[in-house]
């Protein structure tokens, strides 16, 4: 009697785990992003496509800011969703932050999109335009 009830309470155990960690690396995906910007301060536009996976929610984390000494390392990070023209995006203040670009919109799974980035001041005098962080998407 005492193994019946082990094995089926490992059985649930085991389905439990596997639903819940099923459904866990369903929800979002991520990848390492980088690019380089216009030190005008005009916004630079991406090609790469990608698809949403967790439609509900698009972050970035900016590990690196593209900027200079006089124009500060504040940046806007965005995304043109393809089917629409729709266009949000993230200000950043500075690098090791965390941004929502778009949350609760109405989205599905494998909605297409580009990045874009820009400087939010124009570089007066020397400047780095290269940026990188992690998307979350």
């Amino acid at each position: 009697m005492r193994t019946r009830i082990f094995r089926a309470g490992a059985v649930l155990l085991l389905s439990t785990s596997l639903a819940v960690s099923g459904s866990l690396a369903a929800q979002a995906a991520s990848t390492p992003v980088s690019g380089t910007v216009n030190c005008s301060g005009t916004r630079a536009y991406y090609q790469t496509v990608r698809y949403m996976q967790q439609p509900s929610l698009t972050q970035a984390f900016l590990s690196q800011a593209a900027g200079g000494v006089h124009s500060g390392y504040q940046m806007r990070i965005g995304i043109n969703v393809v089917a629409n023209g729709a266009f949000h995006e993230a200000w950043f203040q500075s690098a090791n932050r965390w941004g929502t670009i778009q949350q609760n919109v109405g989205y599905v799974s494998n909605t297409r999109f580009k990045m874009n980035a820009m400087m939010v001041s124009p570089s007066s005098g020397t400047c780095s335009n290269s940026w990188s962080g992690t998307l979350h998407y």
